[in-house]
């Protein structure tokens, strides 16, 4: 009987390691892509949460409050961003956290104007466009 040496020959281990190569370097930044997304989300529903609330301050007083801290709802205690806002407009900017800004997206603010209740996103263009739905 003939002895069949068995295993991967270096091609075919080389030729694994380029496809997974490829395929990370498709998958993880659309992965932080996604991350980034999911904390956009976080300002959004407070931005939006804050708006609420000012309008309800509208119907109850007749007029926007320049203070956000008397509202109803609390804008502290967000992971990623911190909420200022007056009787124009409710902003959240982007925490840079211990380091900057993330790389990618760099520093951004969302800006939620009360007369017209849309949000509007201020910073780089690739970093506001990446971070639509």
């Amino acid at each position: 009987m003939k002895n069949v040496k068995q295993g991967f020959t270096l091609i075919e281990l080389l030729v694994v390691v380029l496809i997974i190569g490829i395929l990370a370097s498709v998958a993880i930044p659309q992965y932080f892509k996604i991350v980034e997304k999911g904390r956009a989300a976080e300002g959004i529903s407070a931005l939006s949460a804050m708006g609420g609330a000012q309008d309800r301050e509208m119907l109850r007083t007749g007029a926007y409050t320049s203070d956000i801290s008397t509202l109803d709802v609390s804008a502290t205690g967000l992971k990623f961003f911190n909420i200022t806002g007056n009787a124009t407009a409710v902003t959240a900017t982007r925490k840079a956290g211990n380091a900057a800004c993330p790389t990618a997206y760099g520093c951004y603010t969302l800006v939620f104007t009360l007369a017209t209740k849309r949000i509007v996103c201020t910073g780089t263009p690739d970093s506001c466009v990446s971070l639509q739905p």
